[in-house]
């Protein structure tokens, strides 16, 4: 069976990544991994190393990058083409232009403006509790709601753990889920 790892943070993802682009490149490479893909919390910082380290190599890289949003939901987003990664920049950017320096501030109606040929995968939260529901107040429904300020939009239910989750998907983005 083939493996890929899909979510390789780099030291460039301060305080949870140790290793360096070619590094985590050498060992997937050592490990028979058919590929492997970088994906830094906001940033795009150790993609070039990797994409150099590859090459060498002749490993595919993934392009990728953990989005942190503000109200603490992550999605890993991947471009699919040179359209989607400008897009992906300008994403970027943008949460960093408008946050102190050294951080991104992120909402999630950014991505779904930004967010034209990106797959996303969505995270289940790290812990899940009754705290987690449809409640109006939550950080996730408002999340939703902003986006859909009152418009209708596609909308997805997954089932999973203990508890349903609905995620608006904007027309653009392809969403993964993955079943945990």
């Amino acid at each position: 069976m083939a493996y890929v790892e899909l979510s390789a943070v780099t030291n460039f993802t301060f305080l949870e990544g140790a290793s360096h682009a070619e590094e985590l490149v050498e060992m997937a490479e050592r490990l028979g991994h058919r590929a492997i893909a970088i994906a830094d919390r906001n940033t795009l910082a150790g993609i070039a190393r990797a994409h150099e380290a590859c090459a060498t190599l002749n490993l595919p890289l993934v392009v990728g990058c953990r989005l942190a949003f503000r109200d603490g939901c992550e999605v890993l987003v991947f471009p699919t083409d040179r359209n989607a990664y400008g897009n992906l920049c300008e994403l970027l950017t943008l949460g960093r232009r408008r946050a102190p320096k050294g951080e991104c501030w992120l909402d999630y109606p950014d991505l779904a403006k930004h967010g034209a040929g990106l797959i996303a995968v969505a995270f289940a939260p790290d812990l899940i509790d009754s705290s987690w529901s449809a409640k109006a107040d939550h950080p996730r429904v408002s999340w939703v709601g902003k986006l859909v300020d009152g418009r209708p939009a596609p909308t997805m239910t997954i089932q999973g753990l203990a508890l349903d989750r609905q995620f608006v998907q904007p027309p653009s983005i392809t969403l993964i889920v993955p079943v945990v």
